[in-house]
């Protein structure tokens, strides 16, 4: 059993904040690994803290993709009471598998992106900097630094990333990958 006073409910890891609201009846988290902020009913968050509810890791990764997508529907600053709310209903699709994942391609192109947000071009990055970023597996739906170090391998196949003494550099091809490429209408992103 964790402590739910500073893990993130759904990853089970060290989170950056997580605060009681509504009287102690629902729980705002901050938790990078999830990939931002969301509130989750107290029930919920003792059900998923306690193995009652137990997610694979990549139904784990398919949850935090979906918030991720609520989050872009609500915006960037969505304002009180407007937060993205885990219930036990999306608990349960992704326990069902109903959740669709990332298709391979758009997490290789979030991962360019990550990679490219966090080195500014032209420099280098550690690659167990990028792996370790919870934000960076959050993007990219990983559910652990070795599927991020694979993205990062196809990135290299790609040229769109090089590698060299356990750092990478995005390429100027890569940047403009990252920088020009859009997603195809509908496509998941």
């Amino acid at each position: 059993m964790n402590d739910p006073a500073t893990k993130c409910p759904l990853w089970n890891v060290d989170c950056e904040e997580i605060r009681p609201i509504d009287g102690g009846l629902t729980h705002w988290i901050d938790s990078s690994r999830a990939g931002g902020d969301y509130v989750i009913g107290f029930d919920l968050m003792n059900q998923l803290s306690n193995g009652i509810y137990c997610l694979t890791d990549a139904q784990k990764a398919a949850v935090t993709t979906w918030l991720d997508k609520e989050r872009k529907r609500l915006g960037d600053s969505p304002g009180p009471g407007k937060l993205v709310r885990l219930t036990n209903e999306i608990v349960e699709q992704a326990q069902n598998d109903e959740l669709i994942p990332l298709s391979p391609d758009v997490r290789i192109r979030r991962m360019l992106r990550s990679i490219a947000a966090l080195v500014p071009r032209g420099d280098w990055l550690p690659k167990a900097r990028v792996t370790g970023s919870n934000r960076v597996l959050a993007d990219t739906e990983s559910i652990s630094r070795n599927d991020a170090e694979l993205l990062i391998d196809e990135l290299i196949s790609r040229q769109y990333v090089v590698e060299c003494d356990g750092n990478v550099r995005v390429t100027l091809e890569g940047h403009t990958e990252a920088t020009t490429k859009t997603p195809p209408e509908g496509a998941a992103e």
